[in-house]
Order: C-alpha cells, then sequence, then structure tokens
C-alpha cells in the first residue's frame, strides 16, 4: 500500500513537472522529440543500416571498392545526422531552459508574494489554523515580520556581517 502510494506521489510529481514545462515552454517536447528523431536516424543508419547494407553487399558479390564506398558514405549520413541533431540541441535547449527557468520562477515569486506570515507569526491564529487543517506537524513560528529582510539576514550570516552595504532587496 505504501510503495503503491509512493509511486502514484511520484507519477503526479512527474505530471505535474511536464504540465509546467509544457506551459512555460510549448514548443519544447515538439522539438526535443524532433531533436531525438534526428538522433535515432543517425543511430539506425550507423547500426542497423550499416550491417545490413555489409551484408546485402557480401551476398550480391559486390566489389570491395563499392562496399568501402557505400560504407564511407553511410557513416558520414550518420554522422551528419548526429552533428545536426547536437546543434539543434545545443541551439533550442538554452532558450527553453531559461523560459521553464524564467516561468518557474515568476510563479513560485507570485505565490511567496501571496504569503501572509503575519498569520503565522500569531501563535493563537496557527493554532486555530492547525485545528481546521489537521496538519499537525511542528513548524517553526517565530519568523521575520518583514520577508524582505530575511535575504539581509541570510547574505550577512554567510557571507559575513556587511556583505549587503549599499545593495538593494
Amino acid at each position: 500500500l505504501i510503495k503503491s502510494l509512493m509511486l502514484l506521489m511520484i507519477k503526479e510529481l512527474y505530471l505535474n513537472i511536464l504540465k509546467m514545462i509544457f506551459k512555460f515552454s510549448p514548443m519544447a517536447f515538439p522539438t526535443y522529440l524532433l531533436i531525438s528523431l534526428i538522433r535515432v536516424c543517425g543511430y539506425f543508419i550507423s547500426g542497423t543500416y550499416i550491417l545490413n547494407y555489409v551484408v546485402s553487399a557480401y551476398e550480391m558479390n559486390q566489389k570491395f571498392d563499392e562496399l568501402v564506398l557505400g560504407i564511407i558514405a553511410l557513416v558520414l549520413l550518420a554522422r551528419l545526422f548526429s552533428f545536426f541533431g547536437t546543434f539543434m540541441n545545443s541551439l533550442c535547449d538554452p532558450h527553453f531552459s531559461a523560459k521553464i527557468e524564467r516561468g518557474v520562477k515568476r510563479v513560485l515569486y507570485e505565490k511567496s508574494r501571496d504569503v501572509e506570515l503575519s498569520c503565522y507569526e500569531n501563535p493563537q491564529f496557527y493554532d486555530k489554523y492547525v485545528k481546521a487543517t489537521g496538519d499537525a506537524h511542528k513548524t517553526v513560528i517565530a519568523s521575520t515580520a518583514n520577508p524582505f529582510k530575511f535575504n539581509e539576514s541570510v547574505i550577512n550570516a554567510v557571507a559575513g556581517e556587511g556583505a549587503c552595504d549599499g545593495l538593494d532587496e
């Protein structure tokens, strides 16, 4: 039962991730599919088709020179497909990654902007909230009253006192 629930949660997580990717960059999936098909064509040519060509040439008693030229042509064609797939991936991947990253950051910012921290700093309100939702796991109640001061506190703690002097939120 626990294993099936874990699998269901993982599937739901992957489905949500795929939905977000498609939402922020709808052309990413078709482009990556096309790039994969191009690469598969290269693998097919370099593996299966060359072997088929060699066996057919042997059965038909083809001249060695013609066989070598055919193999060279097929290997070059396979490398062309591989190069084109890699080239397309190097062009598209940074663009799609940047669009997806911007979209995820925007969603996280919008969600974080809607969080009302003062409700969670009030222990009486939080107790009522826990009773209402049934969410009784341990939670830190004391927090900062101003979420914009949090960044400065973390940077000063990590980089040393005064590291944020002159910087804007």
